[in-house]
């Protein structure tokens, strides 16, 4: 028995790193297919329950990693006339503008030899000299973001912008405010003498090959590519228009399709380019999570940033207008992200929201991950199953409790080797959870091996607390019947 246990805990993880390294070789000289149907399939099961939960007019989806991508859409881009939507519709992107706007700004200054750190009023006389152009894309100038020092941006020209400066705050901490993109916009036209639009269009173009807008489908024109806008008051669902974008644009009124939103986050979501936005980082806030995980927030370059125990989890954006909800998310630690887009919002308050989305995308990559896994494992034994799993960590993260379902279906089924395979698993892996244990536990006793089982059930009482451990071994020992 000591020879076994002295295998699992020594022997067994030299064996799969070996086997790994072996397998390195080979599997990246082959293509990874992160969007296989299986994958697709729990995706979309995410979006349809998404969707239909908010009521959303249209959710438009679009998923890529450096491999490939996955389109999909729901409802309709205009409801009356019936048009289906679909991932190459133009949305209003709201503040997820600011993301492009950032990045046409980095990509101008460094052309002009400027720098983030110089002050805006070098480039704009009469402005603030100690407000500094990462200062207005960190939403770090000191200005507030108050409703009155906003309503100037509609219909404006980016020539009025010092006849309307917010109040200002000697207090340079991070506040959200439009006006900090407002001005960027008058930035970029001054550096570049071109209109706004003209360069934030070429400069998306030519890393995604699609277009960028900045005008509504409206006055009079009926174009079937331009999703409508819809606003939701209490149980009331009416079309809303945004018409004249002003100095809004560089802040929240830019026009593209989640497929070409995709492709723009995908081209600048490269291990240099983080790093460059992690390095011009403010952060915002910081809080503790279940068990002491601490969890970060910071801004940088139109981008807010979310670390957990000092890891990049999420570099993402949010954007909300009436009739207009959008979203950007990307995954550092598994290479993946994805952009939606929806045209449908609450009123007056923000009730409807993308933010939750990412959750949800997550829970299908790992259920689709953990199936695979499972799937190996069950069929090929347990170090087989350790090992592919070691060499395809990438494609996402193994969840104790999903293997656990998964091998309670087998046993609900009879097949109780196949249950013992990914029982076993689960416990190399998650060692320190107790249900691992009581799980294993279980599928030795219907092999009728007990006293394996009764050995299981003594290493989880050496693990967890003595209440724990009998709730395990009330769970994991007994009669192959009483276990079904």
């Amino acid at each position: 028995m000591i020879r076994k246990h002295l295998f699992k805990r020594v022997a067994l993880p030299l064996v799969i790193a070996f086997f790994a390294l072996q397998s390195n070789s080979i599997l990246s000289a082959q293509p990874r297919n992160s969007f296989d149907e299986a994958l697709k399939a729990q995706i979309v099961d995410e979006l349809e329950a998404f969707a239909g939960e908010r009521r959303l007019a249209s959710l438009s989806f679009s998923l890529f990693d450096a491999n490939g991508g996955f389109d999909h859409a729901i409802g309709y881009a205009d409801r009356v006339r019936k048009i289906k939507a679909t991932p190459n519709h133009i949305y209003t992107i709201a503040s997820v503008t600011k993301s492009i706007t950032a990045m046409v700004a980095v990509n101008q200054l460094r052309q002009k030899g400027l720098s983030l750190g110089d002050s805006v009023h070098t480039i704009i006389a009469g402005f603030p000299r100690n407000v500094t152009l990462l200062d207005l894309l960190n939403h770090t100038s000191g200005f507030l973001r108050e409703k009155e020092n906003e309503n100037f941006l509609l219909n404006s020209s980016f020539r009025d912008i010092l006849d309307y400066l917010p109040v200002k705050f000697k207090l340079k901490i991070h506040r959200y405010a439009n006006f900090n993109y407002a001005a960027m916009g008058a930035v970029i036209e001054k550096v570049s003498r071109r209109p706004y639009r003209e360069v934030a269009g070429d400069y998306f173009h030519s890393v995604t090959g699609k277009s960028l807008y900045f005008r509504n489908h409206t006055n009079g024109v009926q174009n079937r590519f331009f999703a409508k806008n819809y606003v939701k008051k209490r149980r009331r669902i009416y079309e809303h228009e945004v018409i004249d974008f002003g100095l809004w644009e560089p802040a929240a009124f830019a026009q593209t399709s989640s497929s070409a939103l995709a492709d723009f986050l995908q081209h600048h979501m490269t291990d240099d380019v983080i790093r460059f936005i992690e390095s011009h980082a403010v952060f915002i806030k910081t809080s503790k999570g279940t068990g002491n995980i601490e969890r970060k927030t910071a801004y940088s370059l139109g981008f807010r940033l979310r670390y957990v125990d000092g890891e990049l989890k999420h570099i993402f954006h949010n954007g909300f207008l009436y009739g207009v909800l959008a979203t950007v998310y990307y995954f550092p630690q598994r290479g993946i992200g994805f952009a939606a887009l929806s045209n449908m919002s609450s009123y007056p308050g923000q009730n409807i929201t993308l933010g939750g989305l990412y959750r949800r995308i997550e829970r299908a990559i790992d259920r689709s991950f953990n199936l695979t896994v499972a799937e190996y494992t069950a069929k090929n034994g347990y170090v087989a199953g350790s090992i592919y799993y070691e060499t395809h960590k990438h494609d996402g993260e193994l969840r104790h409790d999903m293997i656990s379902e998964l091998g309670h279906k087998y046993i609900a089924e009879g097949e109780y080797q196949a249950a013992l395979n990914l029982f076993k698993l689960n416990n190399h892996v998650f060692s320190n959870q107790p249900s691992t244990y009581s799980d294993l536990s279980k599928a030795y006793t219907h092999l009728g091996k007990h006293s394996m089982a009764k050995e299981i059930i003594h290493r989880a009482s050496l693990l967890a607390p003595e209440e724990d451990a009998e709730q395990t071994t009330a769970g994991g020992f007994g009669s192959a019947e009483e276990n079904k």
